[in-house]
């Protein structure tokens, strides 16, 4: 996908490099990742690296960039790329005329049907945008080669913390991309890339490692069926990322995708998640009849837990 970074610097003509706060290169994250306001996204466990960084303040625009990595027995296993565009009010329609441009017309990438997108859903209705991609791609060309020039600086920080760290890179990653933009929800645009060895899902080793020819591509991945039961699986868990991310980032209803049919059983999630609530305000009740809890430490709490 195009860099929205570079497209704003030349739109607006001017740029004032600034960094974020809470991550710089080098950092060692867990838990809880928040690369930016709304943005909280739960980390498996394990310690991931802050590799690459970007941020810039254009015109009252700020835009972020940040990837972290996870590594495991010297090997890349998972990774995260966060772009967010915190527009602060300003320039919304010509923010939003970009995004269409990456979203839709750009030929290394977008919401639409590819030869490397698994899966597309997506919500499109005048300005205001959802989209989910599911797909795989060569990590070694992306990383020495890309085809999007747009890329290559990126690729260029990877390389150097590859180099440095001196660790093993898979063939073939899958991935997930959520993204969204409305001028109905305060004209931020959200882009959060989620990239897994396949290994992780205990999938078999991979024959081959281009685009075209892996087993992962969705013109073959019927001649692997192993292959395919991995694939699938990570459509159910890019759903469920996706679900939490409309949330998150307070997308509009009305622009929410339906992923129920990828996620068998989310409804009975969500209700035992209910439950789960209800019985611990039971608990914190009988806690506050009991004495143990005054009535602001039991309103506080229970505020909390519903929060």
């Amino acid at each position: 996908m195009k860099n929205f970074f570079t497209i704003l610097f030349f739109l607006l003509f001017a740029c004032e490099i600034v960094y974020a706060k809470n991550y710089n290169k080098g950092d060692i994250v867990s838990g809880i990742f928040e690369p930016g306001k709304r943005l909280k996204i739960q980390l498996s466990p394990g310690k991931w690296q802050v590799v690459y960084k970007s941020a810039d303040l254009i015109y009252g625009i700020t835009a972020r960039g940040v990837g972290i990595v996870k590594v495991e027995d010297n090997e890349i296993i998972e990774a995260i790329e966060v772009e967010y565009i915190q527009t602060g009010g300003q320039y919304i329609t010509t923010v939003g005329g970009i995004v269409i441009e990456i979203l839709y017309k750009d030929q290394y990438g977008g919401c639409y049907d590819r030869p490397d997108n698994y899966l597309v859903e997506k919500f499109q209705k005048g300005n205001s945008h959802n989209c989910l991609i599911v797909g795989h791609f060569d990590l070694p060309k992306r990383l020495t080669n890309p085809e999007d020039p747009e890329r290559r600086g990126l690729a260029a920080q990877y390389n150097q913390w590859i180099r440095s760290s001196n660790v093993k890179i898979p063939k073939i990653v899958i991935y997930s991309q959520h993204l969204y933009f409305s001028q109905m929800a305060g004209g931020n645009f959200y882009n959060v890339s989620h990239f897994i060895n396949p290994t992780v899902l205990n999938a078999p080793v991979s024959k081959f490692s281009t685009i075209d020819a892996s087993e992962y591509s969705k013109f073959n991945i019927e001649k692997h069926p192993e292959h395919q039961k991995v694939m699938d699986e990570w459509v159910s868990i890019a759903a469920k990322k996706h679900i939490k991310f409309e949330k998150d980032i307070k997308a509009r209803p009305n622009h929410y995708l339906n992923l129920s049919k990828y996620v068998s059983g989310e409804n009975e999630t969500e209700e035992s998640v209910d439950t789960s609530i209800v019985d611990q305000i039971k608990k914190l009740n009988e806690l506050y009849k009991s004495g143990a809890l005054t009535k602001e430490e039991f309103e506080k709490a229970k505020k909390k837990l519903l929060n």
